[in-house]
């Protein structure tokens, strides 16, 4: 509406209604005045108005000013809060809309504006879950919305933080048909929130797509509450309709199931080794995880309790039972003699030691005798102690662990004291402490990576092998290659060389949380080498179970 004041008038537009599909959503006042210079805009919390003031030039007959006109004006409508010229866009935006009290933009307008902009590849990222947050605030969310936001899950243009937002705040509606996106999100999801919510949503709607993320995430959550351990047991069962226990070992058994090493992991620690053996040996294979569980389980009395234990063992298998039969005979021996408990680590000891008859005959006794000496004499420290001598050496701490040999002899299996007898031989041969020598030089000059690798027993004898790191981020810590890492299934023990400082404190010798975290992850014992003041070099052993043992020192 424009009314007239003589050969003035102003137009008051104040509508910004979607029936009209106007594009301009500002509400404004606009001057009309060829002889005025008078221009300016108000975001307003009225309905439309309309209004009459005095020309410019009428000021000087002494009319009421124009300026004056605007203040009584505004004073008549209650004051304008500066709104946006536009639907809001943020959360603040839209809590400032709700205190106005303004009827400019329904619920509906508001949430059609934000679900646009939600779906707008042009926009950041965070403008874009901005707007899903406005969404959580709206009163209505009518059923258009929802699937209108379900396609940004099927766009490959749709940034990850996008796509996980807009899964989460369709799993908190209860919609239908989430199944594949939040099993495809759900083994990635690193927020606790998110991550209960989208267990709930599958509460609500098992499928059995669904099964296999969640045992990767059951098996990931360590340590896990009571809650959330009976909340994945409940929903493995809801979808499977089986035992919890039931259905994983089911999963291993069928080839479309792809988190056996989960599986192996939950089983193993809820049912313990014996229990699981039973489960398995009864079982009738119809995959090749399956064989290899129950051939292990027949033949040697282990199933593999991780899915690094599980790997190596369906990798060894592979070569074919003919390799394995003879380690079988030397483990058997053992546990006969020695209560030993097999160990898919041991296998590389197990098969050397079989073609090496000379040296599977010597006795524990025999061997904690020859690793004492040897240790006694790289220590100098005077005659060989007796065989388990108690009290006869002072216990040794080294980072809050003990570490002298003869106070652990009654705690180290069979296949430690082997590792510890050939590693001990090895740092007894020049060759090998010149080499070694020689690798601590290159690491101390190259400041961006540390040197380590493998040990295997080869021809009788252990012998060091160095592995390129697979990246170099600096002189603390060693990053192994994939080639290592799969090697190191077969070998007796990995290294790694602590040698860019001649360390003076003795108490910081040795294995440092991460490589005891190494050895427990990846199931393999390690030797860290250590440079010490005095052109000495020191040697401590460590294992998957957290056992350390100072080797003694030598000259580089």
């Amino acid at each position: 509406m424009e009314p007239q004041v003589g050969t003035e008038h102003i137009r008051v537009r104040a509508d910004c209604s979607i029936r009209n599909q106007s594009t301009d959503y500002t509400d404004f006042i606009q001057f009309r005045n060829p002889q005025s210079a008078i221009r300016n805009q108000f975001a307003c919390r009225f309905r439309s108005i309309a209004v009459s003031i005095t020309p410019m030039e009428n000021i000087a007959h002494g009319r009421i000013p124009c300026l004056l006109s605007l203040l009584v004006i505004g004073l008549a409508l209650g004051g304008c809060d500066q709104l946006p010229a536009h639907p809001p866009r943020t959360v603040s935006q839209y809590a400032q809309h709700r205190r106005s009290g303004s009827q400019e933009y329904t619920p509906h307008t508001i949430a059609l504006h934000n679900t646009d902009r939600v779906l707008n590849d042009s926009l950041s990222a965070s403008e874009r879950i901005e707007s899903l947050r406005v969404l959580e605030h709206v009163d209505t969310v009518d059923e258009q919305i929802c699937p209108n936001l379900a396609t940004v899950l099927t766009s490959q243009s749709a940034p990850a933080p996008v796509r996980q937002a807009v899964l989460a705040f369709l799993a908190e509606r209860d919609m239908p048909g989430l199944a594949e996106y939040v099993s495809e999100m759900l083994p990635r999801v690193g927020d606790v929130r998110l991550r209960a919510t989208l267990l709930e949503w599958l509460r609500k709607h098992p499928s059995r797509a669904s099964l296999a993320p969640i045992v990767k995430l059951w098996a990931a959550e360590k340590p896990i509450s009571d809650e959330n351990e009976a909340r994945y047991r409940l929903l493995v069962e809801r979808i499977s309709g089986k035992r919890w226990s039931e259905a994983l070992l089911e999963g291993l058994n069928k080839k479309s199931f792809f988190a056996r090493g989960s599986a192996i992991e939950i089983l193993a620690s809820r049912l313990g080794p014996a229990r699981l053996r039973r489960r398995v040996s009864a079982m009738k294979p119809q995959t090749q995880a399956v064989r290899v569980l129950k051939y292990f389980s027949d033949h040697f009395g282990y199933v593999p309790g991780t899915r690094r234990e599980l790997l190596a063992s369906v990798m060894l298998y592979r070569r074919g039972v003919s390799h394995l039969t003879p380690a079988e005979r030397i483990a058997n021996q053992w546990q006969n003699k020695y209560d030993y408990c097999f160990n898919i680590r041991h296998y590389h000891l197990l098969s050397r030691l079989a073609a090496d008859p000379l040296r599977k005959s010597l006795s524990r006794m025999q061997m904690i005798i020859e690793i004492s000496g040897g240790i006694a004499r790289r220590r100098r420290a005077g005659p060989v102690m007796p065989a388990g001598a108690k009290g006869g050496q002072r216990r040794i701490f080294r980072r809050g662990r003990l570490v002298n040999f003869d106070s652990q002899t009654d705690g180290l299996m069979i296949a430690d004291l082997w590792n510890l007898m050939l590693i001990g031989e090895m740092l007894d041969r020049g060759r090998f402490r010149s080499a070694l020598k020689i690798t601590a030089d290159q690491d101390r000059a190259d400041t961006d990576s540390r040197r380590g690798g493998l040990i295997k027993y080869d021809q009788g004898k252990a012998e060091a092998l160095l592995y390129r790191p697979e990246a170099k981020q600096g002189d603390d810590q060693y990053l192994p290659t994939r080639r290592m890492l799969n090697d190191a299934i077969d070998c007796l023990c990995y290294f790694v060389g602590h040698f860019s400082k001649d360390i003076v404190n003795t108490s910081r010798i040795g294995p440092g949380e991460k490589e005891l975290a190494f050895a427990a992850k990846y199931n393999v014992c390690g030797v860290v080498f250590t440079t010490i003041a005095g052109g000495r070099m020191n040697a401590t052993y460590f294992t998957p179970e957290g056992i350390v043992i100072d080797l003694g020192e030598f000259r580089e």
